[in-house]
């Protein structure tokens, strides 16, 4: 079992993708944010100017807004590291349905 304790929320997930990001290869762990070799692309749906999504930045990560199921469908290739949902903003977003995925 292991544990991080961080100053809030924004480095909970950036250290969260850094860790996703470089797996336990010391190489990728040393030469973040240079993704040389790594996945790449994150999958993300929010507001895109919070502070949330500028702590995952600072990782390299290039972040795909996605707004519909049609987007992250289109948004997922062998490139994709992650995908990350945020609806704290908006609690209606287009994503967010009571099925699963799904266009309004």
């Amino acid at each position: 079992m292991a544990a991080l304790v961080t100053s809030g929320a924004a480095a909970a997930m950036q250290s969260g993708l850094a860790g996703i990001l470089t797996g336990n290869n010391p190489k990728f762990i040393e030469q973040i944010p240079d993704l040389t070799g790594m996945k790449v692309k994150s999958s993300f749906r929010s507001h895109t100017g919070t502070r949330l999504t500028i702590s995952l930045r600072t990782t390299g990560v290039k972040l795909i807004v996605v707004e519909s199921a049609a987007d992250v469908k289109n948004a997922i290739n062998p490139q994709t590291a992650m995908m990350h949902f945020s609806n704290f903003a908006n609690d209606e977003g287009q994503i967010k349905s009571k099925s699963g995925l799904s266009s309004p």
